[in-house]
């Protein structure tokens, strides 16, 4: 994180951290208020193809950036890129487990012992 900070000196303060974590929420918020209307005028299928397009410039902007200002740019483009996935995966599970089984619960169940295992093992690491 040293490095992190002596590139991005504003994101030690509280403000510089939380306005990128808050950035990248509401670019969230309006990729999940635009994602709907998008699938229904281009199908979900085109729709994904491009938000799939948006996240990755909003990630290669993160990967690049220079300054604080491009990296909380780049936050805001890949917020887009979240929300509006978030809202469109639902549904493609869902008619993915019509067609494969009951996948998406099992995954969400492995994920979660996944998770309780790492927190196991940071837990065992400080004592």
């Amino acid at each position: 994180m040293l490095q992190f900070h002596a590139v991005f000196p504003q994101t030690e303060t509280a403000f510089g951290a939380s306005l990128m974590t808050g950035m990248l929420l509401l670019g969230a918020f309006n990729g999940c208020i635009f994602m709907p209307y998008v699938a229904d005028k281009i199908s979900r299928k085109w729709a994904l193809t491009l938000v799939v397009v948006i996240f990755n410039i909003g990630a290669i902007l993160q990967t690049a950036a220079v300054n604080y200002t491009m990296l909380v740019v780049g936050r805001t483009i890949g917020g887009i890129g979240v929300g509006t996935l978030v809202m469109t995966m639902g549904k493609t599970l869902e008619q993915m487990d019509e067609i494969f089984g009951d996948t998406s619960g099992q995954e969400e169940q492995d994920i979660m012992r996944r998770a309780v295992r790492a927190a196991e093992m940071t837990h065992r690491q400080q004592v």
